[in-house]
């Protein structure tokens, strides 16, 4: 009998340590931009990596990037992660000037990919001072391919940028005449005997 209870005892710690491995295996992957600068000025161009973290494998997928307002930021490129992913089975993004919106950034790899890693690039100019919103989200490419081989759930990160005026910097010149005035100033004092 005391056989008999430790076994069902040991055949319950085995179970329970499944199921946890199973959930702690669970946790949702995620698909952010690599970490957006606060503020950025006016004619300024910036790239981000879009960054994948952990995911348990994956075969590929398909972004869409969205700016919320296109007269703040301007997207100027989307390219997958060259040589990480297969060139025969992914492709750069379509760019929609007036709305703002990438579409179809494919990326794929026909032996898989987990752990953490980055998917592609994209590159934008800063046009006018404002805040504006960028998004990722799941898109289709190749004629329908999207995510796969994702057996998680995957959580899309958005972003959001201040485009803002940078003071205007004083030029040099400014400064040296300053100094040659001052220097001036107290030559001058003390030759009047003041």
């Amino acid at each position: 009998m005391l056989i008999f209870r430790s076994t069902k005892f040991l055949q319950t710690l085995i179970l329970t340590g499944m199921m946890l491995t199973t959930f702690s295996g669970a946790q949702a992957a995620m698909v952010q931009f690599s970490p957006v600068p606060a503020i950025v000025t006016p004619g300024s161009t910036f790239t981000l990596e879009i960054l994948a973290t952990d995911f348990p494998e994956i075969l590929g997928g398909g972004l869409a990037i969205t700016v919320g307002n296109s007269s703040v930021l301007q997207i100027n490129s989307a390219r997958y992660n060259s040589p990480f992913w297969d060139d025969a089975f992914s492709n750069d993004a379509a760019i929609d000037p007036v709305t703002g919106r990438v579409s179809g950034l494919g990326f794929g790899k026909f032996t898989g990919a987990s752990g953490s890693f980055t998917i592609g690039s994209v590159s934008f100019t800063a046009l006018a001072s404002g805040t504006t919103q960028m998004s990722l989200n799941e898109d289709t490419f190749n004629s329908g391919f999207t995510f796969s081989g994702v057996n998680v759930p995957i959580t899309f990160s958005s972003g959001t940028i201040t485009v803002t005026a940078a003071p205007v910097p004083l030029p040099t010149t400014f400064w040296l005449f300053a100094s040659v005035m001052g220097v001036m100033g107290i030559g001058f004092k003390k030759s009047r005997g003041v």
